[in-house]
């Protein structure tokens, strides 16, 4: 047992070292990134929204927002309103907005994303479930209450259709 314990750790340890080495790798090469980005190149929008992700999920949310808002820019202009990468910029700066106790801020974010999904995605899609949970999520902690419990009743009464009333 021991020895799995210090194997555990020891993961651990080279997954954070190996964390700590990809993110002086991103910081290095963001400026080249954002230098890049004027020529308006794919790549550099995806590199973008890895680093944004990583710093997310180190609850770095100030950092990542200033990856997210110029990205979201890039991508309108580059792809689209419509495009999928554009709206998963919209849903993600969102979460972080929502990360931050932005209600408001990240409920218009919630919003757009929410028209686009269930447009192309459909209602009944997991990550149009997502988007309605966070948005259901900001009317919950700033009101209106009526309107959260609206929402989460819709998603719960689109799951048992799905899933089945039995769903583990």
């Amino acid at each position: 047992m021991a020895v799995l314990v210090h194997s555990s750790s020891k993961s651990a340890s080279l997954r954070s070292k190996a964390m700590a080495r990809g993110q002086r790798y991103f910081r290095k090469s963001l400026p080249d990134a954002q230098a890049l980005s004027r020529r308006k190149h794919p790549d550099t929008h995806r590199c973008m929204s890895y680093f944004a992700a990583t710093l997310r999920h180190q609850k770095r949310f100030k950092e990542a927002e200033q990856l997210q808002k110029p990205l979201l820019e890039l991508r309108k202009d580059i792809l689209g309103d419509d495009h999928q990468d554009t709206q998963n910029t919209v849903f993600y700066l969102g979460c972080n907005l929502y990360d931050q106790n932005k209600w408001e801020e990240a409920r218009g974010y919630f919003e757009t994303d929410l028209r686009y999904r269930k447009e192309f995605l459909g209602e009944k899609d997991q990550e149009t479930l997502d988007c309605m949970n966070y948005l259901a999520g900001t009317f919950l902690h700033q009101g209106p209450y009526e309107e959260a419990k609206e929402i989460y009743t819709k998603i719960c009464d689109i799951r048992r259709e799905v899933l089945g009333e039995n769903h583990a």
